[in-house]
């Protein structure tokens, strides 16, 4: 069995402080993604992913409020999203204007619509603003790291 995923790195340039509380990158980034990837994906008629009609072809239901099909383990009542950040190197740090700063998602959909709306939601989130501050950034370039390159 061959276990397949997108190790990605999203290179941004600061264009105003960014400041990442210790212990909370990986959260300001999930958080803020949920909510532009919602406003990206989601079909204006939708109120509750759960029970959208459009929910099977959404990219928005599947990724970031996926649902099991059945009864799952203790604790795995609705699938496990189908991604991971790597951010921990942020924690506690304020990213100066001019400056550049990453962090790696690592995702296991292979759909290409997936990581097209993940690059989409990004550009959006580092334009809106990012932490709590919301201080914007631009995105620079996101490319796939050589598996040698993804962290532990």
């Amino acid at each position: 069995m061959q276990f397949q995923f997108f190790p990605l790195r999203f290179e941004f340039i600061a264009r105003e402080s960014l400041c990442f509380p210790p212990g909370k990158a990986g959260n300001i980034l999930r958080g803020a993604l949920g909510v532009i990837f919602k406003r990206i994906a989601c079909v204006p008629e939708c109120h509750d992913p759960r029970t959208c009609v459009v929910r099977e072809s959404c990219p928005y239901a599947r990724v970031f409020e996926p649902v099991a099909n059945g009864v799952g383990p203790s604790g795995l009542a609705d699938s496990p999203r189908p991604f991971v950040f790597r951010a921990r190197h942020l924690d506690g740090h304020t990213v100066q204007p001019g400056q550049s700063f990453y962090f790696d998602l690592h995702v296991f959909s292979l759909a290409p619509e997936v990581l097209a709306y993940f690059v989409l939601t990004f550009a959006a989130l580092a334009r809106e603003g990012l932490g709590p501050r919301r201080g914007k950034a631009e995105l620079q370039r996101v490319r796939r790291l050589a598996l040698g390159d993804v962290p532990e």
